[in-house]
């Protein structure tokens, strides 16, 4: 039997610090979520995620520390995903000391009031995949009020 999420708008740490090694989001009813604070934090041990079933969150306003210190997490795609009403990035990927690729492409930003540490301590991190011409400033990344630490030790990234 599958897990009925379809009402659920909280998953704050749902899966904090848990062993496992993939997770898949897709079969997973997420369009009333609106909070993903750290749904993923602390998940040494994942090195698999697919968030597909984050494409159907028509309400997400918070992703912050999504996936925070998953660091064997080597890719991730938050490609499709609705992010039109997502505030704060914050910590979204930090310490994923393994992480190469991130892709954003046709990501929604233009709300985004904080980036704090959003690629932090991603030392292996080479590649951010984002759709051609995209204005980093218009999709509010450029001016987030707070961009502290954005790239903090990421030393194989070049622009």
């Amino acid at each position: 039997d599958r897990l009925d999420t379809s009402h659920v708008k909280n998953m704050n740490r749902m899966f904090y610090s848990s062993d496992f090694d993939a997770i898949d989001t897709s079969h997973l009813n997420l369009r009333s979520l609106t909070n993903a604070d750290e749904m993923f934090r602390d998940c040494a041990s994942l090195n698999s995620l697919d968030l597909g079933g984050f494409k159907e969150a028509a309400y997400l306003s918070n992703i912050q520390g999504l996936c925070y210190g998953c660091t064997n997490l080597k890719n991730v795609s938050l490609t499709g995903i609705n992010t039109s009403g997502v505030s704060r990035l914050d910590n979204l990927f930090r310490d994923c000391s393994k992480l190469t690729t991130i892709h954003l492409e046709e990501c929604d930003f233009s709300k985004v009031t904080s980036v704090d540490s959003i690629f932090r301590d991603c030392p292996e991190l080479t590649t951010i995949y984002v759709d051609p011409g995209t204005d980093w400033v218009a999709q509010g990344i450029g001016t987030a009020g707070s961009t502290n630490n954005i790239f903090n030790n990421d030393t194989k990234l070049r622009n």
